[in-house]
């Protein structure tokens, strides 16, 4: 019932009622690290100012009683999609690097977990960072999944050139990013990463621009 609820609101882009069905999910089906990234994106779009941390941090509290190597990326990126959502301590910050320079995950895993290490860097403020993470996400073009994870990159990277001073380098990024976003809305519009692509360009275009990010509003179900 949830699961349904969950993915006819989703479709319909009503974002806060199926915020709510997809926590709920969670709650019900803990063991599914899917929903973990189904669900945050959706709890971001519905401009909620209590929905997107207690997804969060019910995430979050999942991960620390079954921390199984395969869902720590998933769950660090959960509770990154958007900045002060939560207090960046309860995050185990040190885990995505130790995990990379230590080579403990499959190569075709790698470039979403280099991808995710640079929008944690950058919420830590860290520009630098985010900028050498992105450049180690994008050297496995040949990823299957290259485009969604592209695009997020370039989100990211739009937002480090800025907070760097590099102006013209995070408009181009932003420029690209944004025509990348177009084709995979037109692919797959509800895809959890082009969610998640979406959301970060909304902040990215904002930031760039020097304006407020805009609200999402749900759309009425047709």
């Amino acid at each position: 019932m949830a699961q349904s609820q969950f993915d006819r609101l989703r479709l319909a882009a009503r974002w806060s009622e199926a915020a709510e069905f997809g926590l709920l999910r969670i709650e019900q089906k803990p063991q599914d690290s899917l929903l973990w990234v189904q669900v945050p994106p959706v709890a971001v779009l519905a401009e909620h100012d209590t929905i997107y941390p207690e997804v969060c941090r019910a995430i979050l509290e999942l991960y620390r009683k079954a921390p199984m190597p395969e869902n720590f990326d998933r769950a660090f990126k959960a509770c990154l999609l958007k900045r002060r959502a939560i207090d960046m301590s309860e995050l185990p910050l040190n885990l995505i690097p130790t995990t990379l320079d230590e080579g403990k995950v499959p190569d075709y895993v790698r470039p979403w977990i280099w991808s995710t290490r640079a929008l944690l860097a950058y919420r830590q403020g860290d520009a630098e960072l985010a900028v050498k993470s992105v450049n180690q996400s994008e050297q496995h073009t040949s990823n299957l999944f290259y485009d969604y994870f592209h695009a997020i990159n370039l989100a990211v990277l739009a937002m480090a050139q800025h907070d760097l001073k590099q102006p013209e380098k995070a408009r181009t990024a932003l420029n690209e990013g944004q025509q990348l976003l177009t084709k995979l809305q037109a692919r797959d519009r509800f895809n959890p990463d082009t969610l998640i692509a979406e959301i970060l360009f909304r902040e990215a275009e904002a930031l760039i621009d020097g304006k407020e990010q805009p609200k999402e509003s749900d759309s009425e179900e047709k």
